[in-house]
């Protein structure tokens, strides 16, 4: 019995520090990039979400059709960006290729996402649509975050 009486509080220590270690991170998002665009559209869009809360969003203007670049700020909860970061790791973006295309289509929409890790850069393009459902899963909540930060950019579409 005395035994157990001095086992307990390691026991308890070693199980504080495996909980904290399987919670960190196993690695540091900083930052994430949606890039969207077609051939002949007026417009793209840039959607850039950072680790610090910064969310930024560009409408990129095209001389041939007169248009300008608009960009909008906002601000990301931490909370969000870190739901979005790890979504980015289930579904193993970081395993990813680093293109998705129809051989079939020529001018076909296209988008890119851009992820900053660890200090390291990983890009994922797609065009039409060529994305496996693990990336197309981020791609829709990137746009639905998109959606929700920067509502007056999509009642103007």
């Amino acid at each position: 019995m005395m035994q157990l009486r001095h086992l307990a509080p390691a026991l308890a220590v070693i199980l504080l520090c495996a909980l904290t270690l399987a919670a960190a991170p196993s690695s540091k998002i900083t930052d994430i990039t949606l890039e969207r665009g077609c051939p002949g559209c007026p417009t793209g869009t840039v959607l850039i979400l950072r680790a610090d809360g910064t969310a930024t969003l560009t409408r990129t203007g095209d001389e041939r059709f007169s248009t300008t670049n608009q960009t909008s700020k906002a601000t990301i909860r931490p909370e969000d960006f870190a739901r979005l970061a790890t979504l980015i790791e289930s579904k193993h973006f970081f395993q990813m290729k680093e293109e998705y295309a129809d051989p079939n289509l020529q001018d076909a929409a296209w988008s890119t996402i851009s992820v900053t890790c660890n200090g390291k850069l990983k890009k994922v393009m797609t065009h039409g649509d060529a994305a496996p459902a693990n990336l197309q899963a981020i791609l829709d909540e990137l746009h639905a975050v998109e959606k929700r930060l920067f509502p007056a950019a999509h009642q103007a579409r």
